[in-house]
């Protein structure tokens, strides 16, 4: 789906499935570092993406067979930094892209994340940023569609959100809203990807997108209204 494209890179509203398919774009990037398959826990070590996939991806380049690679920058932030400063780097990668820098349930290591450090040692190598997570799964919108326990890393955010909820309800727009264009405003982030469920809440997107970028000073006050619940 095309939108409007704008800076270095532009940006657009990509819309993706919210299982694992993501048809040629390999997620070999996740919990064992850079090196993962399917959809479930860990991987294989990091070292096996170095020697074995980087190469084969570059020779499929190179042979014309894919333009370009990418992946998943939701795994273990050192392994995910280091691989970013390696030559070649990814044409794109996926990276958290959220008011809250919160991976949410996706979190699977012990490190602190830190999507803003991937997102900008992406942006310095000339590699897309492609942003995941604008919502946080629901816990930057109205209400979590779905039961989940209290303790359920969501719903801590959920409850961490409220501040953002009251600033959204002041500048008359609904979270989820101001959520997509606090993400689609970040620096460095060219895309961001949906993982709407039905029209009304993909109409929702478009008309967040259409309103433009926010202004410095409500992204400061974003920003200061969930800064008290980090750590």
């Amino acid at each position: 789906m095309r939108g409007r494209w704008r800076g270095r890179y532009g940006r657009r509203w990509r819309l993706a499935s919210t299982g694992c398919g993501w048809g040629a774009w390999a997620r070999f990037f996740r919990t064992g570092g850079w090196a993962r398959t399917g959809c479930g826990g860990g991987g294989p070590p990091r070292s096996l993406f170095v020697e074995a996939v980087r190469p084969a991806f570059e020779a499929m380049v190179a042979d014309g067979t894919i333009g370009a690679w990418g992946g998943s920058g939701v795994g273990v932030p050192s392994a995910l930094l280091e691989t970013l400063a390696e030559d070649p780097a990814p044409a794109a990668v996926q990276c958290v892209a959220n008011l809250l820098d919160s991976p949410g349930g996706m979190r699977a290591y012990e490190e602190e994340p830190r999507p803003r450090d991937l997102i900008a040692a992406a942006t310095a190598r000339g590699t897309g940023v492609m942003g995941i997570r604008a919502v946080q799964a629901g816990a930057l919108t109205d209400a979590i569609d779905r039961d989940l326990p209290g303790e359920h890393p969501e719903v801590v955010d959920f409850e961490r959100a409220a501040p953002f909820r009251a600033l959204a309800r002041e500048a008359g727009e609904s979270p989820a809203s101001l959520a997509h264009r606090y993400s689609l405003s970040m620096e460095g982030v060219a895309t961001v990807i949906l993982g709407v469920k039905n029209r009304a809440e993909l109409a929702e997107c478009l008309e967040a997108e259409a309103k433009g970028p926010l202004d410095a000073e409500l992204m400061a006050r974003i920003d200061a209204s969930v800064a008290g619940g980090q750590g």
